[in-house]
């Protein structure tokens, strides 16, 4: 992806696939770079503001973060036919959510910090925390689903339908 013009060649990308999957008989979908998508929501909220010079209120921008919100909920209610892996989907329900000074931690461990200010929360915390490589997890994909040591990566479980 191209981050030059605040991604418009993705955007007008997934625009024109928007509009192609909204149009198509067959069973398509759109899977949207969910990060960008947050950032937007995250820009729109922080950097401008509620109200106008005026003190009215600024109805475009509730405008445009109820457009940004209803995307996603459509792309979250769309039902495709496809079956459920419920090995993938019970790894994807069960893998360890980190916070987010393990993540910071984790990102100094794979590219040093460069500053001052880094080299120091990098200490902090390594001291809070201690090292974060040994608490990641590498899950390498089984050569089939069915592979005896597939259990090995993706515990099986029953899991709701719904």
């Amino acid at each position: 992806m191209d981050p030059l013009n605040n991604f418009s060649l993705y955007r007008k990308a997934l625009e024109a696939a928007m509009g192609e999957a909204s149009q198509s008989k067959d069973e398509s979908c759109v899977v949207p770079f969910f990060s960008l998508l947050v950032k937007d929501i995250y820009f729109l909220h922080e950097g401008v503001s509620n109200k106008l010079p005026n003190s009215h209120i600024r109805f475009g921008k509730c405008m445009a973060l109820a457009r940004l919100v209803s995307q996603i909920l459509s792309w979250k209610d769309t039902v495709l036919p496809y079956p459920r892996v419920h090995s993938v989907l019970n790894y994807l329900m069960t893998i360890p959510v980190h916070t987010d000074d393990e993540l910071q931690l984790a990102s100094y461990e794979i590219e040093a910090p460069e500053n001052d200010w880094e080299k120091r929360k990098y200490q902090e915390l390594r001291l809070l925390l201690g090292s974060f490589g040994h608490r990641i997890r590498r899950v390498s994909t089984p050569a089939s689903p069915a592979s005896p040591t597939a259990s090995n990566f993706f515990p099986i479980k029953e899991m709701d339908e719904n």
